[in-house]
């Protein structure tokens, strides 16, 4: 990421997302602890997103893939 070097922001809403263009493919997580960690930045804390990941890993049909590095 560059670091401006002039301009402001100004009526920047309360929650702002970033997504990559590429993904970061060395991440030391698993299918399931991927997204229980992202959810943690923004979303519900400590049981709460490990309950909530494991939701949507269902949802996804990841089940399969829980286990796996993300970078596989």
């Amino acid at each position: 990421m560059l670091r401006p070097t002039r301009g402001r922001v100004v009526d920047r809403p309360a929650a702002v997302g970033w997504v990559p263009e590429r993904f970061p493919a060395d991440q030391p997580f698993t299918v399931a602890q991927y997204p229980a960690a992202m959810g943690r930045v923004a979303g519900p804390a400590g049981p709460a997103a490990g309950r909530a990941a494991a939701d949507w890993v269902e949802r996804l049909g990841l089940a399969p893939f829980r286990g796996v590095r993300v970078a596989r």
